[in-house]
């Protein structure tokens, strides 16, 4: 027998969800067909339906994916569960007040993961609190990664890849097909996205399709992510992959099981980075089908990109995540945090290490490597992401995250993925690593509250403001203003302008 209360009939068939502490949650929500089998490496289907309800109270499987990565003693597990991985992934979470006809506000949540981890499933990226506190439904996806999603393939006689925007799309066209059923008004959605999840949402707004699938985009971090390869690299890649695979063709690598998948990626991303410069395995790939410009660039010349409202912003110490795992790098030398700098800036390199050296008294070269790849991965894409709507007409609001975190001494400071746990107000899902220590509950969850509110307002209205954080003026004309999220936080005007300067004037690489 079901319950009308938490019951709801979708394009696909019947779901029964579950009536948990004052909403309704629907686990492992098909938006398409599972991409087993002979659809390894296709386009994403449609679901076939189903007959009857089908019971929506537990997860779907996640994307296969390695069990550890090196960020795991910071942030820990994150409330993460690997213990079912498997290809058949292609699922929603939905988090509702109430299943009625409300046309509430809807936030659809699409993870990032370096392109190698992630679930829009896992407990830290839960958009419950959202639906109890803001009166919004929240819709987190699960999707394809790693080479499970962006493989350079031979799809019936046209070579292609990204299948994560395969996914992307078609979970967004099934929340506008279906989400006013479960209390959601498709003409109000609002995408967010952190980090690789940031980059998927920038690339999505840069293309002909994102038209009337969301209204407002949330970015946390990254939002060009890296710069895609061209159809040689890929195809390098996926060659190199296929030896460390030991097929020869895609049939046989279509037959392998996906933990052998995944236990060859990692040497594919080594084999393709340098110290530290990261160059993924896997990633976007402009293949002429699906992506025809690099992510940047469509976003500059797409007219109906900046129409998105934009909320976009950053850590002030992103890299320290993807730095501090590597103990050592405590004790790097000048030289070596120069021989980086090369890299990005060329001849300008001491000029550089001296501008952030000077940003931080006493800098240490590791807070230099921190602060300029801070700049150069994160930051800076940013920047230009804002550039393009300021030249849109469509002024954004900005954030950066400046709350300290004592690991270390305070060498990590405020690292990438930290604005999550503040913005989702889901900071008891990050409780098992280090990130907490040394910092009081109360002033963390002060914070949290601040940012979330400022998240759901943004969600509702658009505009950010409201009366627990001082006046946020949107990131327009010679102020470029930033609201700065601390202890105690405040609006500032050209918070970032001296780094914004450095890398125009330097011309460094920003990849």
């Amino acid at each position: 027998m079901t319950n009308d209360a938490t019951t709801v009939q979708t394009t696909g068939g019947r779901l029964e969800g579950a009536a948990e502490d004052g909403i309704v949650v629907f686990r492992g929500v098909p938006y398409a067909a599972p991409p087993v089998g002979g659809l390894r490496w296709r386009a994403t289907q449609p679901h076939p339906g189903w007959s009857g309800t089908r019971d929506a109270t537990a997860h779907g499987p996640v994307c296969p994916q390695p069990e550890y990565v090196p960020w795991n003693w910071l942030m820990g597990r994150n409330g993460r569960s690997t213990a079912l991985m498997d290809e058949d992934c292609l699922t929603l979470t939905i988090s509702t007040p109430a299943v009625d006809a409300g046309k509430r506000p809807v936030v659809v949540y699409i993870h990032g993961g370096g392109n190698i981890i992630g679930a829009g499933s896992w407990d830290a990226f839960s958009l419950e609190s959202f639906a109890r506190r803001g009166d919004v439904v929240g819709v987190g996806v699960n999707y394809r990664f790693s080479s499970f999603g962006y493989l350079l393939a031979d799809e019936d006689g046209v070579e292609r890849g990204n299948w994560w925007l395969d996914d992307q799309l078609a979970a967004l066209r099934w929340v506008q097909e279906n989400i006013a059923a479960f209390g959601g008004d498709p003409e109000r959605v609002t995408v967010m996205g952190h980090s690789g999840g940031a980059a998927s949402i920038a690339t999505i707004m840069g293309l002909p399709e994102a038209k009337g699938l969301f209204r407002r985009a949330v970015l946390m971090g990254l939002p060009l992510g890296h710069a895609p390869y061209d159809l040689g690299r890929a195809r390098e890649l996926g060659a190199r992959f296929f030896e460390l695979l030991g097929v020869s063709s895609l049939e046989e690598a279509r037959a392998l099981p996906a933990a052998a998948l995944v236990a060859a990626e990692p040497q594919l991303t080594a084999e393709a980075s340098g110290w530290h410069e990261w160059h993924p395995g896997f990633s976007n790939v402009l293949d002429g089908v699906t992506l025809h410009r690099e992510p940047r660039e469509a976003l500059r010349t797409n007219d109906a990109a900046s129409a998105f409202e934009l909320l976009i912003g950053w850590t002030r110490e992103e890299y320290a995540m993807v730095a501090m795992p590597d103990v050592a790098i405590q004790d790097v030398s000048r030289e070596r945090v120069l021989e980086r700098l090369r890299v990005s800036f060329g001849a300008h390199a001491e000029e550089a290490y001296a501008f952030y050296a000077a940003a931080r008294p006493g800098a240490l070269p590791v807070n230099v490597l921190i602060d300029a790849l801070s700049d150069e991965r994160y930051r800076q894409s940013c920047l230009d992401v804002l550039d393009v709507w300021n030249a849109g007409g469509r002024d954004p609001f900005a954030y950066q995250l400046d709350w300290q975190t004592r690991v270390l001494g305070g060498l990590v400071g405020a690292p990438h993925c930290m604005d999550i746990a503040f913005g989702l107000n889901t900071l008891d899902a990050w409780s098992d690593g280090v990130m907490w220590e040394g910092t009081e509950p109360r002033t963390r969850q002060a914070l949290a509250d601040a940012m979330h509110a400022a998240w759901t307002a943004f969600i509702r209205e658009g505009d950010p403001n409201h009366a627990a954080i001082p006046p946020w003026p949107r990131y327009a004309g010679d102020r470029r203003t930033v609201m700065r999220f601390d202890l105690v936080s405040q609006a500032v005007d050209g918070l970032v302008d001296s780094q914004r300067e450095l890398w125009r004037r330097l011309r460094g690489r920003q990849s």
